[in-house]
C-alpha cells in the first residue's frame, strides 16, 4: 500500500468527509491535470481564498504543484496575495512575459 501523503486537520465529526474530498481531489488532479494534454508536464497552480481550500493546499506539493492563498495567509502555501486585484496583476504580468517568448 501507499502512504497517504496529505497533512490536514479536521474535527472528528468532519474527518470522514474531508478524507473523501481529499481522495477525490487528488485523483482528479493526478488524472486530468498532470497526465493529459495540454496539462502534461506543466506545473499546477492553485489559488485559494478560504478554509475550504485547505485540502487542496495540502496536496499541491504531492503533485508537484504550487499553491497561493488570497486574502488570508494560509499555512503550507508558496505565497500569498492580499487581494484578487493583486492576483489579476500577477496573471497579467505572466501573460505579458509569455507573449515575449519565441514560439
Amino acid at each position: 500500500t501507499e502512504d497517504w501523503r496529505s497533512r490536514w486537520f479536521a474535527p472528528k465529526s468532519a474527518y470522514g468527509e474531508f478524507l473523501i474530498e481529499d481522495h477525490k481531489i487528488r485523483k482528479l488532479l493526478e488524472r486530468k491535470l498532470n497526465k493529459e494534454p495540454p496539462f502534461a508536464g506543466r506545473t499546477p497552480i492553485f489559488l485559494g481564498d478560504d478554509v475550504t481550500d485547505e485540502t487542496v493546499f495540502a496536496i499541491m506539493a504531492d503533485i508537484d504543484g504550487v499553491a497561493y492563498s488570497v486574502g488570508r495567509k494560509a499555512q503550507g502555501v508558496a505565497g500569498h496575495f492580499v487581494s484578487a486585484h493583486d492576483v489579476r496583476q500577477w496573471l497579467a504580468h505572466m501573460v505579458k512575459d509569455q507573449a515575449k517568448l519565441p514560439r
